[in-house]
């Protein structure tokens, strides 16, 4: 006879909150400025915290999404879209995220 694995508990009685504070999210920002690549994990944590960004939307992310004149970032929600090929050209946006003004 096989033992089953224990059940895995409900997340509401594994954690109390589905959040950060601010000043975790702040702990974050200031412990990615010392890691090996500062500036980039810097910006990443900000695109996770403050723009409600996904792990894998971030994964996804080319620099043909970035559009500097118009301070906006393509971003792809659809979870269920297959993503193309990271040499593909950049096709037509799915939801843009404002960078500034």
């Amino acid at each position: 006879m096989t033992k089953l694995p224990p059940r895995k508990l409900p997340s509401t009685d594994r954690r109390d909150r589905e959040f950060l504070y601010l000043h975790e999210v702040d702990a974050l920002i200031t412990a990615s400025r010392q890691t090996r690549a500062p500036i980039r994990n810097q910006a990443l944590v900000m695109l996770l915290f403050c723009q409600a960004l996904q792990p894998s939307e971030i994964c996804w992310l080319r620099w043909c999404d970035l559009n500097s004149t118009a301070n906006s970032l393509l971003v792809i929600r659809n979870q269920f879209q297959i993503p193309p090929h990271p040499t593909a050209s950049c096709g037509q946006p799915t939801a843009f995220v404002s960078c500034g003004n």
